[in-house]
């Protein structure tokens, strides 16, 4: 039964990017088309994720949501949620701090993001349903250091796991 269900989201994927996501069983399903959130999600994997997540359960630090485009086209991107509502962001010696205390990722690639840097005159603060969010590969993503905060209501599902990977060693919960 669990293959079968592998085998039909994997048929059924969508790429994240696109306008369009496949749903399937309650999930969309959607193919990592860019490097924004390595080493987490690769070029190539394909994750899935509930749109109703956010319904029942609160929006955490740490949560690696799928969102509206700020570009407004269409697509959605896929990020990680750093800032919630009422804190303030900044960076010190190349750490994010959120209210003043050093947060601590271990799913950012520190070797390979060195000189990663927020604007060093700006502190981001959230309002309510404002959130700051980041991919985890900080060199190369588009994020709230370049747009800014984002909105609730542009959030979309939550990337609950990768279903299928060319490393099978990846599959499973986020």
């Amino acid at each position: 039964m669990k293959l079968w269900v592998l085998v039909l989201l994997f048929l059924s994927h969508s790429v994240v990017q696109a306008k369009e996501q496949t749903m399937l069983l309650g999930y969309m399903t959607s193919e990592v088309t860019a490097d924004g959130m390595s080493p987490t999600l690769l070029y190539g994997d394909y994750i899935a994720s509930s749109p109703t997540y956010y319904q029942e359960h609160e929006i955490e630090r740490g949560d690696i949501v799928l969102i509206k485009s700020p570009k407004n086209d269409g697509s959605l991107w896929i990020k990680r949620i750093v800032g919630l509502p009422g804190e303030t962001i900044q960076t010190k010696n190349g750490k994010i701090y959120v209210n003043d205390n050093a947060l601590i990722e271990p799913y950012v690639d520190q070797k390979n993001n060195k000189g990663w840097v927020l604007n060093h005159h700006e502190r981001y603060q959230p309002l309510n349903d404002e959130y700051f969010i980041l991919g985890d590969n900080r060199i190369n993503s588009l994020d709230s250091r370049h747009f800014g905060v984002i909105n609730k209501n542009q959030i979309v599902a939550k990337a609950i796991r990768i279903y299928y990977s060319p490393s099978i060693s990846r599959i499973g919960k986020l």
